[in-house]
């Protein structure tokens, strides 16, 4: 026999577990997430998990995509094709990881072939120089008018002139100009040496060609160096006179001597410009 006590205490706690079970439903039209979330685990789904993870994983997968959220989530493009190297480059021989390109302007990864040399950005964009398609070109060391002894100078150039124009991105190259830096060492070759060295020397084996330099014993300016300042129209640069033509810096351009007419001189003006 139970006590009555007892028995009431059954009967109360059974009759609020009915009405747990008999929870209505929810108006979904108006119900938040949680409110449904919360209807489902008391009511259909009770101390039934994995029945609660198939209902909802159903659920998911039933639900079509809204148009906003399709649009979302569209594909990236994909990142641009670098240019296939020609078979005529032969074979790879060295490979520089981000070297400085004053023209055109960035950060490039230099791949020299036995007969050409490719130029790759972070961004897969790239331009390839054919052996045949180079004219000349002159290794220096960056203007600095302070620093007469040029040995002295850390940051040295090579710019590489074109017979024909180098097409790059939606551009047309007529020459590249590359910087190295003599304090950073890198190996080719099983030979180490200063950056601007190792980098220019194997661009002169791949193109097949010998840069110029300026020689002092040819021109040097009244301040000892081996440029002086001037403008290309409207460009503040210098100036390198040399036995093979005269090379502007800023931008880098070099004019062959067989390409000069006629070279005009005259007095500085008031702001410090040649008047001819």
């Amino acid at each position: 026999f139970v006590p009555m006590s007892t028995s009431a205490s059954i009967k109360a706690t059974t009759t609020t577990a009915a009405a747990k079970t008999s929870q209505s439903c929810p108006d979904l039209s108006k119900a938040s997430g949680k409110v449904v979330a919360d209807y489902l685990t008391s009511a259909r789904f009770l101390n039934d998990k994995s029945g609660l993870e198939a209902f909802m994983q159903e659920l998911n997968t039933s639900v079509p995509p809204s148009s906003s959220s399709t649009s979302a989530v569209s594909p990236l493009p994909p990142p641009p094709a670098s240019l296939p190297v020609p078979s005529s480059f032969g074979a790879l021989l060295y490979t520089a990881q981000s070297v400085q390109l004053i023209t055109p302007r960035g950060r490039f990864n230099m791949s020299v072939h036995e007969s050409g040399l490719v130029f790759t950005t972070p961004k897969n964009e790239s331009f390839n120089v054919e052996r045949a398609a180079v004219r000349d070109s002159v290794i220096f060391s960056k203007p600095d008018l302070y620093t007469k002894n040029q040995d002295k100078v850390t940051s040295k150039m090579m710019l590489v002139s074109f017979s024909e124009p180098v097409p790059f991105k939606k551009s047309k190259l007529t020459c590249l100009c590359m910087q190295g830096e003599m304090k950073n060492v890198v190996t080719y070759e099983s030979t180490s040496g200063p950056a601007p060295d190792v980098w220019f020397s194997s661009v002169e084996k791949s193109l097949s060609i010998t840069a110029f330099k300026p020689e002092p014993a040819h021109f040097t300016s009244t301040s000892g160096l081996p440029f002086v300042q001037c403008y290309s129209k409207t460009d503040q640069g210098t100036m390198y006179p040399l036995i093979e033509g005269v090379m502007f810096f800023k931008p880098p351009r070099f004019i062959p001597r067989q390409k000069l007419v006629s070279i005009g001189v005259g007095r500085g003006g008031a702001g410090g410009g040649a008047t001819r």
